[in-house]
């Protein structure tokens, strides 16, 4: 098993897995199970799609499910890996940009966004946030 005290799990080290044959029975029955979870109740925690896998293989799967837009990570602090929350992804989704809908991505997203020159309407927003943040 690879997911001792000692190493951090690194989605970029586990995704080849998902490529082999094995893994791609794994990523399946993952997302299967995620399928399921999703129809019954509209979102899940990690845990609860992890079967008999190895801890890291399971977190790589769901990250390649984010990856594909199919789930969306909703989790909003930091917590253990088992704990996050998933639900259904879509079309729409996958097109948001972070000034469009900045409540699901990080400030450096944000910022980064603007730092290349987006729409004027994008600076009218930041000139928002930073009004709002000077009422203080």
């Amino acid at each position: 098993m690879n997911n001792s005290k000692s190493e951090t799990y690194n989605y970029q080290n586990e995704k080849p897995y998902l490529f082999t044959e094995k893994g791609q029975i794994d990523f399946l029955n993952v997302r299967d199970a995620a399928n399921k979870m999703l129809q019954k109740s509209g979102c899940f925690m990690a845990y609860s799609v992890q079967n008999d896998l190895d801890l890291f293989k399971t977190q790589a799967c769901l990250d390649m499910l984010v990856e594909m837009g199919e789930l969306i990570e909703v989790t909003i602090n930091s917590c253990l890996w088992q704990h996050r929350i998933y639900i259904k992804g879509n079309d729409q989704q996958k097109e948001l940009r972070p000034l469009q809908a900045p409540a699901r991505f990080y400030l450096q997203d944000c910022l980064r966004e603007l730092k290349f020159g987006r729409p004027a309407q994008d600076q009218l927003f930041l000139q928002k946030w930073i009004d709002e943040l000077n009422k203080d």
